[in-house]
């Protein structure tokens, strides 16, 4: 039961890595701008882009898309004058799956789950507590549908069961009497003896 609960807490603690790990490249690898798309469509077919009329006509301008008035295409001009760098993130390792602890704690759980420990979902107090109110339940139910027979016959068991119970003390008591009336008569005969070895030497 203790492993259990020890594997329970083990895949709460992976879950809320693997979260954050989750939000953590999210945030390192934003969505590229729809204008570096159409940079590289433009790019591609730079041959095609003369037949465009001269208002969609676009030009390249320090690596970003913009269009005949300056203004890169999906911006407004209040994000003309931040400027634009092309560089994503570089990729940080995570230290969490780097640490040896959670190698280590990965690795027990995989074991766990090829062997086909299953999880305890409810905690061992909780359990204990269901299976005993289940218990008194059936009890209940039990008594409550018993028919006048089988509860004289249950009485009967029962002060059959005391009457042995009464009985096995008994003998019991016997016994333990006998016992020290064996050692009594024991320790007298020793002393007999060792009073006749003596009169036998002197």
């Amino acid at each position: 039961m203790q492993q259990e609960l020890w594997l329970r807490a083990k895949s709460q603690v992976i879950a809320s890595l693997k979260a954050v790990c989750a939000m953590r490249a999210a945030a390192s690898h934003p969505p590229p701008p729809p204008y570096e798309l159409e940079l590289k469509s433009a790019l591609s077919s730079s041959d095609g882009s003369s037949l465009r009329p001269t208002h969609l006509r676009t030009r390249v301008t320090n690596g970003t898309l913009s269009n005949s008035h300056g203004f890169p295409q999906g911006h407004n001009r209040e994000n003309a004058d931040k400027p634009s760098t092309g560089e994503s993130p570089r990729n940080l390792n995570n230290p969490v799956k780097a640490s040896r602890s959670h190698q280590e704690l990965h690795r027990e759980l995989l074991m766990a789950h090829r062997k086909g420990l299953a999880v305890c979902c409810k905690p061992e107090l909780q359990m204990v507590l269901e299976r005993r109110k289940k218990e008194q339940t059936q009890r209940e139910e039990g008594e409550q549908c018993r028919s006048p027979l089988e509860q004289v016959l249950l009485q009967r068991q029962q002060k059959q069961q005391e009457v042995t119970k009464e009985k096995e003390q008994e003998e019991k008591i016997r016994h333990e009497i006998q016992l020290l009336e064996f050692i009594r008569v024991r320790q007298n005969l020793r002393k007999v003896h060792s009073a006749l070895h003596k009169n036998t030497t002197s």
